[in-house]
């Protein structure tokens, strides 16, 4: 049996489960926790490579077959907005962003499970509780989107050469573009 360093990553692959969101297709992912003092480094270099974080694991698509799920990284200094990014940006004029402190709040969990019903349906997050929904991250700074109730909502991880927008939850149908990761900054 092979001897590993305590902090050296082990990387899984899960099962083939229900892909949500290509219907009557299978996803597969691979994963690593995110833990000891190397936890952030590792997570920079991972987020290079088109992982994501959810809490403190880090996964990326592995499905045969199917390339379909993307990450996307924007670089801010050549970013030009679009004619379309524009209409979504005039359809949701009436949006507020809010940055605040990553406190969960009760409001934010109840659209986070409408959001993973929806989405995920009995996938790994539906089992998720309040206290595993808390954030993964001390440095997090918690947005929400809002009219007159909270539309979306998500954290922002900094990486060591951008953020890392995770763990966005879209609300209420109908919303052009909220909850796509996209914000107006």
């Amino acid at each position: 049996m092979s001897e590993h360093p305590r902090d050296t990553p082990q990387f899984y692959l899960t099962a083939p489960s229900p892909c949500p969101y290509l219907p009557g297709r299978e996803e597969r992912k691979v994963f690593t926790h995110l833990v000891g003092e190397r936890a952030t480094a590792l997570n920079d270099v991972l987020t290079q490579g088109g992982f994501r974080r959810s809490q403190s694991i880090a996964y990326r698509p592995a499905c045969e077959g199917c390339r379909a799920c993307v990450s996307v990284r924007i670089c801010v200094d050549e970013f030009h907005e679009s004619r379309s990014f524009r209409r979504v940006l005039k359809e949701n004029a009436d949006l507020v962003g809010q940055g605040r402190p990553p406190t969960p709040t009760s409001e934010q969990y109840g659209l986070f499970r409408a959001y993973v019903g929806t989405r995920h349906g009995a996938g790994g997050m539906a089992d998720m509780s309040v206290l595993d929904y808390a954030p993964a991250s001390p440095g997090a700074k918690a947005f929400e989107a809002l009219t007159r109730e909270i539309i979306a909502h998500g954290a922002d991880n900094g990486t060591g050469n951008g953020v890392d927008g995770t763990a966005e939850v879209d609300g209420p149908a109908g919303r052009t573009g909220a909850g796509r990761r996209r914000r107006a900054g």
